[in-house]
């Protein structure tokens, strides 16, 4: 609104005001005749009132914003670029935001009486590089008998450096309070990097000082103990965990009786992922229905969901039972080998699922084909998706050695040759989507855990329920090639041999990925479940 508007604005409200003014002093009847004074400043004719003034004299006369200080100081600190709001909290607002704005009428003394009636609050400009802050405030009072007076004035806040509590212990030596170390005793990571995911997602991250990569895990430091236990109860609800909580003395006074602590949390994680074959101990098997012994993990999250491949049926234990009756898996993901499906026929089953059906697969090992006496029967759950010709990922117990005392206690018989696990799809050359990752200081390199956060992506795609606990962002496109246009600048020309080592490159991993994998590919991912990543849109 320009100053013009600003100005007739003002003037018809006080038209308003003054007829209101007017009309709450004439008591007599219309009938009777209406007495009138002189204004005893400009001489205009008015009714009288006991100031024996008018509205125009009285406003000029009359400062309602004369007990408002014009100026403040506002707390802002560099390094997190958070304000203060007293007495300690810090919150983060950007420039001319609604949240900046309300810290700032907060910090204007008197405009919480009763008398006094915000009408508008605005950002006037400044200089960004000024340091200073100019908030137009308008008000309204009650001044006489019904009259309403409205002023405008400005405040102007001076925007100071103050370091906060946080980025103050993140200088000394001792800059945490309390620290929660994550543990999961596996020999791959993707258990922390769906974690990581979850994290991101619920924005765990945000009190966290530093955050540490760990031999077997990872360490998170906090200023706070309660903000460490916060982040242990959301750790115990994405996993089974078992915590450990410990302190050491780090300062203290014998005379004011004041002792400093460093608090470690040590959440163990269950050793137990998704796709692992484990072989249940008797006690779980007969709590759980009979199920097993032999089953494979299907999902964790609060409790370990365990399926039967052979039946269908399913059952779940809680974190307090299987950390009172701790069992590791039989196999894992790495043990998985391939085998190459040659005919599939439907079974029935006495137990009903939505996502599995159950069949007899007939299956080879993949570098076995040809060899008829290789050839193996194997009831699975994945009859909904197998074919003749895919390839499957499982587990060959009738060639493996185990070293699990549960397992040689049970019967041969109830032990299956193969466990078939998942099917193999086509990899894609380029993902439409991306991930974003936490700030964790490394104490590794990233190329040894490639394969797993790979198989993480491959999860992403395949499960609809890991989907919707991940955030996932639109990729760039990276696909690039010689003869397509709208390049984003100059290219370098390759020479006449470097384009024939890059065809031959090319050939080779195409040969590779057409040995290696199934025809078929999953479908892509539904742009609903994609969000716009603003940092790309900066680049």
């Amino acid at each position: 609104m320009t100053q013009q508007h600003l100005h007739h604005h003002e003037h018809d409200h006080h038209q308003s005001a003054e007829h209101d003014f007017s009309d709450t002093h004439s008591t007599h009847s219309k009938s009777e005749p209406q007495h009138t004074v002189l204004c005893c400043l400009c001489g205009t004719s008015i009714h009288p009132n006991p100031t024996s003034m008018c509205f125009t004299c009285l406003q000029s006369q009359m400062d309602i914003t004369e007990n408002f200080a014009r100026e403040e100081i506002l707390m802002w600190c560099r390094e997190c670029e958070r304000y203060l709001q007293p007495p300690k909290y810090w919150m983060p607002a950007e420039l001319e935001s609604k949240e900046l704005l309300t810290l700032c009428l907060k910090r204007v003394k008197g405009l919480q009486k009763r008398e006094i009636k915000l009408v508008d609050a605005k950002f006037l400009w400044t200089e960004p590089h000024s340091r200073r802050l100019k908030v137009q405030i308008t008000v309204q009072k009650e001044v006489l008998a019904g009259a309403k007076l409205q002023q405008s004035f400005v405040v102007e806040f001076v925007v100071k450096n103050f370091q906060c509590d946080a980025c103050k212990t993140s200088y000394t030596k001792y800059d945490w309070v309390a620290s929660v170390q994550v543990r999961q005793k596996v020999d791959h990571k993707r258990t922390f990097f769906f974690l990581e995911q979850a994290i991101l997602k619920t924005n765990q991250h945000s009190d966290c000082i530093n955050i540490k990569e760990a031999p077997d895990g990872l360490d998170f430091y906090f200023s706070s103990r309660s903000h460490a236990h916060k982040f242990k109860d959301f750790i115990c609800s994405v996993s089974p965990t078992h915590v450990e909580v410990s302190k050491q003395l780090v300062t203290h006074d014998t005379k004011s009786n004041v002792f400093n602590y460093k608090h470690s949390l040590s959440c163990t994680l269950a050793p137990l992922c998704r796709e692992d074959l484990v072989c249940l101990p008797p006690m779980i098997s007969s709590s759980l229905g009979g199920l097993g012994p032999i089953a494979l993990v299907n999902r964790v999250n609060q409790a370990i969901h365990f399926l039967d491949p052979r039946t269908l049926k399913t059952n779940e234990i809680s974190s307090s039972m299987y950390f009172k009756h701790q069992f590791t898996p039989v196999m894992t993901s790495r043990n998985l080998l391939e085998f190459y499906v040659l005919n599939v026929e439907p079974l029935e089953s006495t137990f009903a699922h939505k996502k599995y059906q159950l069949c007899m697969a007939e299956i080879v090992r993949s570098d076995e084909v040809g060899n008829e006496n290789e050839i193996q029967f194997v009831k699975t759950h994945l009859g909904n998706i197998l074919g003749p010709g895919d390839t499957v990922l499982g587990y060959d117990l009738l060639r493996s050695n185990f070293n699990d005392v549960a397992l040689h206690k049970v019967k041969k018989s109830k032990i299956p040759d193969v466990v078939l696990v998942r099917k193999v799809y086509a990899k894609k050359q380029n993902r439409k989507f991306k991930v974003k990752k936490l700030p964790i200081q490394q104490t590794s390199s990233e190329e040894k855990h490639k394969d797993d956060f790979e198989r993480f992506l491959d999860e992403i795609e395949e499960d609809e329920e890991i989907r919707g606990a991940v955030r996932l962002f639109k990729a760039k496109d990276n696909s690039s090639g010689g003869s397509s246009g709208g390049g984003a600048g100059p290219q370098r020309t390759l020479s006449k041999k470097d384009k024939r080592k890059l065809k031959k490159q090319q050939a080779q991993e195409k040969e590779t990925s057409e040995e290696t994998v199934s025809g078929e590919a999953l479908p892509d991912i539904a742009d609903n479940y994609l969000e716009s990543d603003n940092e790309d849109d900066e680049d």
